[in-house]
Order: structure tokens, then sequence, then C-alpha cells
């Protein structure tokens, strides 16, 4: 069987996490995964100061894509990382 996951997360320009380190890991694992951004930053939380725009602010819109990628099969697991504003159904 086909191992596909849906991994929600935030992207940080600079820095090594979330996203831009979980992805190439989970990918030589061979799973296939689909991914849906919670917000973009400037860099990671650990620098001195920085900035993000926040994609969870239309949690309609983020439901129903969720819901067509798990229509496609992404849907035996579902990684979640950072969300600012609203939880993330």
């Amino acid at each position: 069987m086909d191992q596909r996951l849906l991994t929600i997360q935030d992207i940080s320009c600079v820095g090594q996490c979330s996203l831009t380190v979980a992805l190439p890991v989970i990918l030589a694992c061979g799973i296939e995964t689909a991914v849906l951004p919670s917000s973009v930053l400037s860099n990671h939380t650990a620098f001195k100061s920085w900035t993000f725009n926040d994609l969870t602010f239309d949690i309609e819109n983020i439901e129903k894509i969720c819901n067509g990628l798990i229509k496609l099969g992404a849907k035996n697991v579902v990684l979640t990382g950072v969300s600012f504003e609203k939880a993330i159904p």
C-alpha cells in the first residue's frame, strides 16, 4: 500500500526548520507528500526578530483544500506545524 501524507506546516525562508526540513526527510522515507502551508516566515523564531504571513485566516478554504487532498488519498497521516490565528481542523 502506498503511503500518503498531508503536512500542514509553516515555511521559513531562512533557517533550517519546519517544512524545509521535514519535507526532504519524509520524501526520503518514500512517502508521497502533499503540503499545505499554514504560514510563511521570514526566518525561524530562534532569530532575534522575524515576520510572518499567516495563511490560516481563511479557515473555510483550508478545509476545502484538505478535503480535496483527502479525496485524492492523502489521509494515512496528517502532520501539522505552526498555526498562528486559528486551529486547523
